[in-house]
């Protein structure tokens, strides 16, 4: 046993440093695991912002593609009616009952033997393009405009 005085009040001193010391640590730690236990609840949050706005993201993808398809579909639907439209009209302009006439044109073809020159041969041309009506087709018109309507309709449609 220590009887010295000294030494006695030298080792209560020591221990009472130590445990001060140990109660700054302990302190320190509590401090510690209060700021990691806000960081990891923010990291949290945050996390769930995240995942809402990506479940949202991903809402309004779907959406865009579902956009995107019905107005492929109805552009292709205004395509194929265009079409009809056009071949029908082109249809309508050829069974209208006016014949084209065509006038033969004759080509000589050049020869360098003086027998050649009596077989000299008129040659009609192979077909000649009819000509068009002079008058507008106001439903022609009217599908141009559409198309053109159309165009500028999805266009600002887009962009804004």
């Amino acid at each position: 046993m220590v009887t010295d005085p000294k030494k006695l009040d030298q080792a209560r001193a020591d221990f009472n440093r130590r445990i001060a010391e140990v109660e700054k640590l302990q302190e320190q730690l509590h401090a510690d695991r209060t700021t990691i236990d806000q960081s990891v609840s923010r990291a949290k949050s945050n996390a769930q912002a995240l995942s809402g706005q990506l479940a949202e993201g991903a809402e309004n993808t779907q959406a865009a593609v579902s956009a995107v398809q019905n107005r492929t579909g109805d552009i292709e639907g205004s395509i194929n009616r265009i079409k009809a439209v056009l071949d029908s009209a082109g249809d309508d302009l050829s069974a209208n009952g006016t014949k084209v006439e065509q006038t033969p044109v004759k080509m000589s073809v050049p020869t360098e033997n003086a027998a050649d020159s009596q077989q000299k041969k008129t040659i009609p041309q192979a077909t000649e393009y009819p000509k068009t009506n002079d008058q507008s087709n106001n439903f022609l018109s009217l599908i141009g405009f559409g198309i053109i309507g159309s165009i500028i309709f999805f266009y600002t449609r887009k962009n804004l």
